[in-house]
């Protein structure tokens, strides 16, 4: 795991070294012309600690904007949210299907708030990347696909992992 993130790390510099101000510049090109995207989210469980569904669905809006500025994709996601227990050491994990896609969360990794936007955050942002990318490049290219996925979802990754910014969890993983 540290291999992937050391792999991530290194090369989020070609993309980005301020996080706040620049952004890669892949798009979509779908849904250009929309003002801006949307995200339709269908929340299964009836509970979602640590947060109610209303304040969960407005903070996913919120991770999807972001995201959707980060990464230049125009495109509307539909998707499903399930909340349940996962095998060990699985966060969260992401099912496509033809019309519809589940992010699953484990049910263990999400007790604090900013757990669940970071692995949220991380899991929206598999999403948005194998729909900018061939998807024969995105199933072959496991770091690059977790790696960018953990990039993608900036400021809730950080904060889930307790750093300040990308340049000291660099320096904290290869000092380690």
């Amino acid at each position: 795991m540290r291999f992937v993130l050391l792999v991530f790390f290194v090369s989020s510099f070609v993309f980005c070294q301020d996080q706040n101000e620049k952004f890669v510049s892949l798009s979509s090109g779908k849904n250009s012309n929309s003002q801006t995207p949307k995200l339709e989210i269908k929340i299964i469980n009836d509970e979602l600690p640590p947060i109610s569904k209303n304040d969960f669905l407005t903070l996913s809006k919120e991770i999807f904007q972001y995201e959707c500025k980060r990464m230049n994709f125009n495109d509307d996601i539909h998707l499903t949210l399930e909340i349940k227990d996962l095998e060990k050491d699985i966060r969260g994990n992401v099912k496509r299907d033809t019309n519809f896609t589940t992010i699953y969360l484990s049910k263990d990794s999400i007790k604090a708030k900013d757990h669940l936007s970071g692995i949220f955050a991380h899991e929206l942002g598999h999403i948005i990347y194998s729909r900018l990318i061939d998807s024969s490049f995105y199933s072959g290219n496991m770091y690059w696909a977790e790696g960018f996925a953990s990039w993608a979802a900036g400021k809730y990754y950080l904060q889930w992992q307790g750093y300040q910014n990308y340049d000291s969890a660099l320096k904290e993983i290869v000092s380690s």
